[in-house]
């Protein structure tokens, strides 16, 4: 992902782009380093987003943002287990989808001001889903009974298609530090 935005940055003109590889809860920068943080459909894979966030915290400037979007799980319990399960089996760097109303209780911290968020449904289709991270063929069989046995409520809410495509929630959530 970094030599992609390396090189796109460059194609786009950035030249002032730099990439580092580190930890979502050890980052290498300095105290008040960044006006934004951003992270887009990847802290479902942070072993620790709580850590994560602290570290956002340390690195933004006073009224500095943080941008977060990612896949969110339902509220309800059978729902939420049945992503993390299609996430597991899909991708082995899985963490946790964590909850809309966990976000905002992570991200509810004296330093940051109220969250503002919107959600919408993501469409997921099954092929391209599996294939962009090469997800093992006995994997991809078993996504595909685990979709086909799915109880009735899970089908429904995750509008399961006879292809095995499905309809996810995803959040768009961002705060400031407080000046």
């Amino acid at each position: 992902m970094l030599a992609v935005l390396a090189h796109e940055a460059g194609a786009r003109g950035h030249a002032a782009v730099e990439t580092r590889r580190a930890a979502a809860e050890q980052l290498p920068f300095d105290d008040a380093a960044f006006d934004l943080v951003a992270t887009r459909f990847s802290a479902h894979h942070w072993p620790s987003v709580p850590a994560a966030v602290t570290e956002v915290v340390r690195v933004l400037r006073p009224g500095g943002t943080l941008v977060v979007i990612d896949v969110v799980a339902p509220e309800a319990a059978l729902l939420d287990t049945t992503l993390q399960t299609l996430e597991l089996l899909r991708d082995l760097s899985h963490v946790r989808n964590y909850r809309a109303s966990e976000w905002r209780s992570m991200l509810q911290r004296p330093e940051l001001t109220d969250a503002v968020s919107d959600t919408w449904r993501l469409p997921l289709e099954f092929d391209s889903w599996v294939r962009r991270i090469a997800t093992p063929a006995r994997r991809v069989e078993a996504l595909r009974t685990v979709l086909e046995d799915l109880p009735a409520e899970a089908r429904e809410y995750f509008a399961v298609s006879a292809d095995g495509s499905f309809v996810s929630d995803a959040l768009w959530i961002e705060v400031s530090k407080r000046s």
